[in-house]
């Protein structure tokens, strides 16, 4: 079978590999569609990777195409949403509601295959632990392979108590920014005003329907959300950009006793903060980070129930031969979400 494999200085190849093995208990899953992660990106760049021979893809899905005699949960022709992650349900993180700090992952799972492959085996104990979950009928696998940004925006955004009452500004407008838009407004939030510095972008967040788009390398948000609030100031403020230095935009629109939500992991860390603003306003800024598998069935659900629509974040397929130039196009901002059909 095909796969995309990481090899150290060589980057990453496109191979002929042997077809998984049927593990016993486990299911053999053929990979539909596969999105490509942050993560991915940065295995792709050599940032981050789990070791030689590695193959990308943290979330992807397919159908079920053989299952072990030991494995009673899934039949051939189901189709799974998978993530690469893992609860084992009884340490105290999981015991604490928080399965993000899961920390007693079987040592089977350390090596489990991303979805960057014509075919992933599922063992016995991912399927027990790990994040998979069916996928609705009237759910597309593509669809299916880019619900972990709208899972976290979705336990980011119960997490806070976003919703009716509330005014938000959202800075960025990548698949993050774009999600926090879509399910604030299944939320009921009152006014959702979105940024970004890159005109392209704006126009592919037009789908999502902000209440106001602000292109903030010609505009003034200041004055922007004067305008819009009628002089109140923002309640909540998600930041899904990786530029620590948006946080001087944001602290002189919010509200007293408004809340900053810092989203999206940022690359450049320096920036400067007032914090006499901070302490007047009583502001809080907290963090995010993650998702739960419950997050994910959610999301699959509201999109099932078309309450949530997930195919406006997919702007560009594309076979695994034409990884490189979907990267490039990631990179230069010109895409949301890519998805790899092996």
């Amino acid at each position: 079978m095909k796969a995309l494999r990481y090899w150290g200085s060589e980057g990453v190849v496109l191979e002929d590999v042997e077809m998984p093995e049927l593990l016993p208990g486990g299911v053999l899953l053929k990979v539909e569609s596969c999105g490509v992660s942050d993560l991915d990106i940065k295995v792709f760049s050599g940032a981050e990777t789990d070791g030689e021979g590695m193959i990308p893809g943290t979330h992807f899905a397919g159908t079920v195409t053989a299952v072990s005699e030991g494995c009673s949960c899934y039949k051939a022709g189901d189709r799974l949403a998978v993530s690469r992650m893992w609860a084992c349900g009884s340490c105290h993180a999981c015991e604490m509601g928080d399965q993000r700090f899961c920390m007693d992952m079987p040592g089977e799972l350390k090596g489990l295959p991303g979805g960057m492959a014509e075919y992933v085996s599922l063992s016995k104990d991912f399927l027990k632990h790990g994040w998979i979950v069916k996928i609705p009928d009237n759910v597309s696998c593509h669809e299916a392979a880019v619900a972990d940004v709208a899972s976290a925006v979705y336990k980011c955004q119960e997490q806070y108590g976003i919703g009716p009452g509330k005014r938000l500004l959202i800075i960025g407008s990548g698949p993050a920014g774009c999600m926090h838009t879509q399910i604030a407004k299944l939320r009921g939030a009152d006014l959702i005003i979105q940024t970004d510095c890159f005109a392209g972008r704006l126009e592919m967040a037009r789908p999502f329907r902000a209440d106001c788009l602000v292109d903030s390398e010609k505009e003034d948000l200041s004055e922007i959300v004067t305008k819009e609030t009628r002089g109140k100031g923002i309640d909540i403020a998600v930041i899904t950009s990786p530029d620590a230095r948006v946080m001087e935009q944001v602290l002189p629109v919010m509200a007293h006793k408004g809340r900053i939500i810092l989203f999206s992991r940022f690359e450049y860390q320096e920036a400067l903060v007032d914090l006499a603003a901070v302490q007047h306003k009583e502001i809080q800024i907290c963090g995010t980070e993650g998702y739960e598998k419950r997050h994910l069935t959610a999301v699959l659900d509201l999109a099932s129930r078309r309450k949530l629509t997930l195919k406006w974040l997919v702007t560009k397929e594309a076979g695994l031969k034409e990884i490189d130039k979907a990267l490039e196009e990631i990179k230069s901002k010109k895409q949301l979400k890519v998805v790899i059909h092996p």
